[in-house]
């Protein structure tokens, strides 16, 4: 922007120079022509270097009107073209993103179709081991049920046995005391 303000800044002053020189040129003519009537071979020359000389600027102006135009029209397709390739590369990151994002979740997804399978067998596994587990404590209690009972049931026996042959003791002894009457 301010290299257009200072390119449009001396344009107008070179305009303004060489209107100044312009006008010098016609005032000088203009006091020749004054001075010398009779010279028109003079004035009708002097009056198409006039001529030649605005056609020169006129010339000027035009090709420096038709530089900036095709300076701005280069400049316009030079934007275009960034802006369709910043779109092409906006839309090529959206689709990496997007290709990003479908990977992690399919990763994601894997992983916990596997840490379910996986999960699954670990309880099963777990399952069968707290079973066994069980099932083994309840062997080993119905074990010691089962010598407790065999224990207290052999103290049973043992008293019983123990009572019965005090009972016949003391039968022979009521006999031998019965048959000492």
């Amino acid at each position: 922007m301010e290299q257009r303000a200072v390119e449009r800044k001396q344009r107008r002053e070179e305009l303004k120079r060489r209107y100044e020189e312009l006008e010098k040129k016609k005032r000088k003519e203009q006091e020749e022509q004054r001075a010398a009537p009779a010279n028109g071979l003079f004035a009708l020359e002097r009056w198409q270097e006039f001529v030649q000389i605005c056609l020169k600027a006129h010339r000027r102006h035009e090709r420096a009107r038709l530089e900036e135009a095709a300076r701005r029209y280069a400049r316009s397709l030079q934007r275009r073209a960034l802006g369709g390739l910043v779109r092409y590369h906006h839309k090529i990151q959206a689709r990496a993103l997007s290709l990003h994002r479908q990977h992690r979740w399919n990763t994601l997804q894997r992983s916990w179709i596997h840490w379910s399978k996986s999960f699954a067998k670990e309880l099963a596994h777990q399952q069968k081991v707290v079973f066994s587990a069980m099932t083994k404590m309840q062997q080993a209690k119905l074990r010691r049920i089962c010598a407790q009972w065999r224990k207290v049931t052999s103290e049973t026996k043992l008293q019983k046995e123990f009572e019965r042959e005090k009972q016949q003791l003391w039968r022979k002894v009521r006999g031998w005391l019965d048959e000492d009457k």
